[in-house]
């Protein structure tokens, strides 16, 4: 019997930024380090393409990677009025256009739960407001594929 073509999704949450109360702040010097460490532990992972928000914050910690990888990066908006249907949206794209590949997609401590749980049925804790080393490793596509792994990257 073959294997299902599963997809691979590496998803993490924006590093460090400068101001956490501003609208679009860039990332701190910590954040700049935590992109390094991202773009380190996904060097040989195979990402093929690298999804991110309309924010500094998100490109900032993708950069490093797609600039390691030589992968584009497209940005995908979250609509601010109604964050709750960005995981979802975001899930059929990535399903959709990257079926059997392997991509990263870097979101906001609001969605990256909402993102795993999109691909996977699996719920995952919430992402506190210091909390920028989460790795989550999902795999998700045909039946047999849902599969949440997390850990840590960076300092």
């Amino acid at each position: 019997m073959p294997q299902p073509l599963c997809t691979t999704i590496i998803i993490v949450r924006h590093a460090e930024q400068t101001d956490p109360k501003a609208t679009d702040p860039p990332l701190s010097p910590a954040g700049t380090a935590r992109a390094t460490a991202l773009a380190a532990a996904i060097e040989h992972s195979g990402v093929q393409a690298i999804y991110v928000t309309q924010f500094k914050r998100t490109k900032q910690t993708a950069a490093r990677a797609a600039a390691l990888l030589h992968v584009p990066v497209t940005e995908v908006p979250v609509d601010l009025s109604h964050v709750a249907g960005y995981p979802r949206e975001l899930a059929r794209r990535v399903l959709s256009e990257h079926h059997g590949g392997i991509v990263l997609v870097v979101s906001h401590s609001n969605t990256v739960p909402g993102i795993v749980s999109a691909l996977t049925n699996v719920t995952v804790p919430p992402i506190a407001s210091k909390e920028y080393d989460r790795f989550t490793v999902v795999t998700a596509g045909a039946a047999g594929c849902q599969h949440v792994t997390q850990s840590q990257y960076g300092h």
